[in-house]
């Protein structure tokens, strides 16, 4: 699979393995408080909350990789929105 099928910047760290990589140490990881809340202003507040991602929104049918698989990236937040609303909790990877 190649990887210039998902829309994401190349990944900022190459041992970016898993939450733990110190590249995203001080930074918010994770945002429960997002699911439910409006796809703008998700990308909005996690944009704000840690400025070394970039944030990816995939529809409920859009093909995307497992975030704990090769694919993970400490560089990017995937969110899974559903009419204009997020449905999973976004993380880095």
């Amino acid at each position: 699979m190649s990887s210039d099928k998902y829309p994401f910047p190349p990944c900022a760290w190459k041992n970016c393995t898993n939450h733990e990589y110190i590249g995203c140490a001080g930074y918010k990881d994770a945002w429960p408080e997002l699911v439910g809340q409006p796809t703008e202003k998700c990308k909005a507040q996690i944009e704000k909350d840690n400025p070394l991602i970039t944030v990816v929104i995939l529809g409920r049918d859009e093909e995307r990789t497992d975030p704990y698989g090769p694919y993970f990236c400490c560089n990017r937040v995937y969110l899974f929105v559903d009419e204009g609303v997020c449905y999973f909790i976004p993380t880095v990877g």
